[in-house]
């Protein structure tokens, strides 16, 4: 297949979420938010992700947690030899704050 032809198609399938306004999204959003974010998220940089959303959500309802090391899927990097590993705390944080959002306290 001809590579240009390949990503041709890429961005037809896939144009409408490569220009994804999340401002415009989080707008319509009026319940408690969780922002994870992955410090090497080269898909949704977490710096920008953050910004926009600290920008449009209201602070009560906004909770946010940047995992340092962690790229889109919430994994480190590999050592070498080694299987990629979840984010130290990634899932403790969802659970966590889903407890919280549904009033459980263990």
């Amino acid at each position: 297949m001809d590579p240009a032809k390949g990503l041709s198609k890429a961005v037809q399938q896939f144009g409408k979420e490569l220009s994804f306004d999340a401002a415009a999204a989080y707008r319509g959003i009026h319940q408690p938010v969780l922002i994870l974010a992955g410090e090497r998220d080269e898909i949704f940089p977490a710096k920008e992700l953050v910004e926009v959303a600290r920008n449009v959500i209201p602070q009560e309802r906004l909770t946010v947690k940047t995992f340092p090391d962690a790229n889109h899927g919430f994994l480190l990097e590999a050592k070498s030899g080694d299987v990629p590993r979840t984010a130290p705390g990634y899932f403790e944080t969802m659970l966590s704050w889903s407890k919280k959002q549904f009033g459980m306290t263990k």
